[in-house]
């Protein structure tokens, strides 16, 4: 199943909303959003941005095909500066 960043619920001046897809979670988005990307209906990837509309967080819900590297499923990533940093 396929969404096209369709608006599901939030909206308002005070809540940036949660929208999903199956493409890749955008790099800026609404500010105070969260985007969950889907893949095969299955939840792949959350990411939440903060109030500039920037990535503050991601949770994936795979372990990119490396278990050795990435043993923790489900398992986040914080970003800072621009660039995403290692799991925990």
């Amino acid at each position: 199943m396929k969404f096209n960043s369709q608006f599901f619920g939030g909206g308002g001046s005070s809540s940036g909303g949660s929208f999903r897809g199956s493409a890749k979670p955008p790099n800026t988005h609404r500010p105070n959003s969260k985007y969950t990307q889907y893949k095969n209906g299955k939840k792949h990837q959350e990411r939440w941005y903060d109030k500039n509309g920037n990535p503050k967080r991601d949770r994936d819900y795979t372990n990119h095909g490396n278990p050795k590297q990435h043993p923790k499923v489900p398992h986040d990533h914080d970003w800072n500066n621009g660039k995403r940093g290692d799991w925990y």
